[in-house]
């Protein structure tokens, strides 16, 4: 608050104490990398994007900026107004995440791991332990996890990308080969999943 800096979580669990306390309609939505606010009433609904000086911004503009696929959102798993658990949920991830980049693997696996308890359809939460474990090395794991996050959000390219990883270095040429291409129908300027179909191809040869 001194510095008026944050990311997407932290300054809508600031936005959200203050709508408690005065009463105010107002829940956390999420997309695949990032949650917004949303003021519904029950007859009105309108989103409030904080990063953006709180300015509306339509559900289609947050499906096409994240490349939502229909079925993700049908199924809940995004766009849908979160519970206090479930946007709960979003600060234990983030907490992963701050231990995932300090290396400390077990503290954010309790994260993460408590993260799916408070929302079952948070496919984040399992990418991100996968993301750990392919980095440990343990792959049959990360390609379990990545498995489950993809089938809460099949269009996540990168979560494609990095279980085409595991599958290389599981000696599974063919279904990493199949995921680098999909990431790549999903995505066609990814350029991570090209270069490794680029050297998956050249070690072929």
């Amino acid at each position: 608050m001194r510095d008026k800096k944050g990311y997407c979580v932290g300054v809508a669990s600031l936005y959200l104490a203050l709508a408690r306390a005065l009463g105010v309609p107002i829940a956390a939505v999420a997309t695949p990398a990032h949650v917004f606010l949303r003021y519904d009433d029950g007859a009105t609904r309108v989103n409030i994007e904080t990063l953006r000086g709180g300015a509306a911004s339509a559900d289609e503009d947050y499906i096409r900026e994240h490349r939502i696929a229909p079925g993700p959102i049908a199924a809940g798993v995004f766009l849908r107004n979160l519970t206090d658990d479930e946007f709960l949920a979003q600060v234990r991830n983030n907490l992963g995440v701050i231990y995932s980049r300090r290396g400390d693997y077990e503290r954010a696996a309790a994260q993460y791991e408590a993260a799916r308890r408070l929302d079952t359809r948070f496919p984040a939460a399992l990418y991100n332990q996968a993301n750990d474990r392919l980095a440990q090395g343990a792959l049959r794991e990360a390609i379990r996890l990545y498995a489950r996050s993809l089938r809460l959000d099949p269009a996540d390219a990168w979560a494609l990308n990095n279980r085409g990883l595991a599958y290389l270095r599981s000696a599974k040429a063919g279904k990493a080969r199949r995921d680098f291409e999909a990431a790549l129908r999903v995505s066609p300027d990814f350029s991570a999943a090209r270069t490794n179909l680029e050297r998956l191809e050249a070690g072929a040869r």
